[in-house]
């Protein structure tokens, strides 16, 4: 038995060994989620909140891939 449970149930008042502690801690991936969902997504001041995941990262990913082309015209023309 380990330093902390022998802690824990002392504080529980589990006297019996046989006895097993369970602590559920939460759904990880239901936070990560929900705490996702808060955030406001803007590109150039608009917003892309009330979009699907899915179509916010391929409105992003369009978004990249024309900056990125216009990065490669313009370095172009300057030489």
């Amino acid at each position: 038995m380990t330093e902390t449970e022998r802690h824990l149930r002392s504080i529980l008042k589990m006297d019996n060994p046989k006895d097993d502690i369970y602590i559920e801690i939460g759904n990880e991936q239901n936070k990560k989620a929900q705490s996702f969902d808060k955030y406001e997504m803007k590109i150039f001041f608009v917003d892309l909140t009330h979009f699907s995941r899915t179509a916010q990262f391929l409105i992003l990913c369009t978004a990249v891939f024309f900056f990125y082309l216009i990065y490669g015209y313009l370095q172009v023309i300057n030489v």
